[in-house]
């Protein structure tokens, strides 16, 4: 039955173009691996299909090297496909009925927009992901929250809740009695809504304020920097800024420097150089974040940023495949499985980024 469904699957999908990355890299094109891989050969090395919804995001690589380098580890060929996301549902679709005619499992990054309902993607999408395990591909869906499980057999990321509280918690231990603005990445992400969730709700338990400004920056750089010189304006008494993305703290870093500096010529009186600035700056307020982003450890590192609680997008990734590898087996496996978060602070963020570049070079990503 299922050679017959993989056939049908085949002959339905037509030829997509050649291309695919067996091992290491990414594609856009869901080709079957190409001749000289272990599969086309004639070996009995599986093969896992990961997709992933960028070819270049920081977290997708991180997902992509962690896949690859257990993958490799368990002796599977690991093919990468990417982009999956909603601006090109059809692709997606094709991909994973062509992923059905030679992978023994998917493994899927489901993304924010695929969570939220009532939308086309979501209609599209999940009876493709129900082809697939009709026609016996175990599904792994991983990273992004997922609400409706019939699409997966099982999913695997961080328990964003957790980890907003842990923050929260680690930002009322540092400031007892802060007060907080909150810096959200964008508005329509359930992940970064649970984020600010459990943030929230541990900061104001603990003693703190959580100011009720809206502050979003919709992943745009200027926009954080703008939106955070707001806050800082309205609330001279604040004390600490929130990021729900480590991608954009840094933005919010350049705002609190600025606003430092006007700070100090006002108080003195006098208008100072740029080249002075930054023998006068004291920065008044904290900024904490969620991570992890190249940028954002190495900020934790130098101190501009002081502390972040971090996903670890490679661990998620070795983990996927892991639960993969038991379902082809035909073992039971728990329906959600949660990576642990990690605290980052001056005193290791600069050795988690270093293991990080080591993962993605061994893995073959990235520069």
């Amino acid at each position: 039955m299922k050679s017959w469904k993989r056939l049908m699957a085949m002959m339905l999908t037509g030829i997509l173009c050649a291309g695919c990355v067996v091992g290491c890299g990414s594609s856009e094109s869901a080709a079957e691996p190409v001749a000289g891989s272990a599969s086309a050969s004639g070996s009995k090395q599986p093969i896992i299909t990961v997709m992933t919804n960028s070819m270049g995001g920081e977290t997708q690589h991180m997902l992509q090297a962690g896949a690859i380098l257990q993958g490799q580890e368990l002796g599977y060929t690991i093919n990468i496909l990417a982009p999956n996301n909603s601006g090109n549902k059809q692709k997606v679709i094709n991909n994973l009925a062509a992923a059905q005619t030679y992978s023994d499992a998917i493994v899927f990054m489901s993304n924010h927009n695929s969570v939220e309902p009532n939308i086309d993607y979501l209609k599209d999408i999940v009876p493709a992901l129900s082809d697939a395990r009709s026609a016996g591909i175990p599904i792994v869906m991983m990273y992004y929250d997922v609400n409706d499980d019939t699409r997966c057999d099982t999913f695997v990321g961080t328990n964003n809740y957790r980890l907003g509280r842990e923050l929260g918690n680690t930002i009322a231990q540092n400031q007892p009695g802060a007060v907080v603005g909150l810096l959200q990445a964008d508005t329509g992400s359930k992940t970064h809504k649970i984020r600010e969730q459990g943030i929230t709700e541990s900061l104001r338990k603990r003693g703190c304020t959580v100011l009720e400004d809206e502050a979003v920056a919709n992943w745009n750089w200027d926009t954080a920097v703008t939106v955070a010189t707001s806050l800082l304006e309205n609330h001279p008494e604040m004390t600490t800024i929130v990021c729900t993305s480590d991608s954009l703290a840094q933005a919010v870093a350049q705002a609190v420097q600025v606003a430092a500096r006007t700070e100090v010529s006002e108080e003195s009186g006098e208008t100072l150089p740029d080249s002075e600035y930054e023998t006068v700056v004291a920065e008044p307020v904290q900024i904490y974040a969620v991570g992890p982003c190249a940028g954002g450890l190495s900020a934790v590192a130098n101190g501009t940023i002081k502390a972040e609680v971090a996903e670890q997008p490679v661990q998620i990734g070795r983990d996927s495949i892991v639960l993969a590898d038991q379902l082809i087996r035909g073992q039971t496996v728990k329906k959600v499985n949660r990576t642990p978060y990690v605290l980052v602070t001056q005193d290791n963020a600069q050795s988690m980024l270093d293991r990080i570049n080591a993962d993605l070079l061994a893995a073959g990503i990235g520069g």
